[in-house]
């Protein structure tokens, strides 16, 4: 993958994190996604995030510290 690929990917899933960031204040932000790639990638965005924390909140019982 170049470095302008990569770069492209990147942008993207930080503009996909505005996006799930501000759905979570506004609703409408998700009139934002205009086509079955953008729901698609959207959606994957989200999962990524709730796997980060699910794994956060394991490491955090196996610590005991909660």
């Amino acid at each position: 993958m170049s470095q302008l690929e990569k770069k492209r990917q990147e942008n993207r899933e930080n503009e996909l994190n505005l996006l799930m960031i501000g759905c979570m204040y506004n609703k409408n932000m998700l009139a934002n996604l205009k086509t079955a790639e953008d729901s698609t990638d959207f959606a994957e965005v989200v999962d990524k995030k709730l796997k980060e924390i699910d794994t956060k909140i394991a490491e955090l019982d196996r610590s005991d510290v909660i």
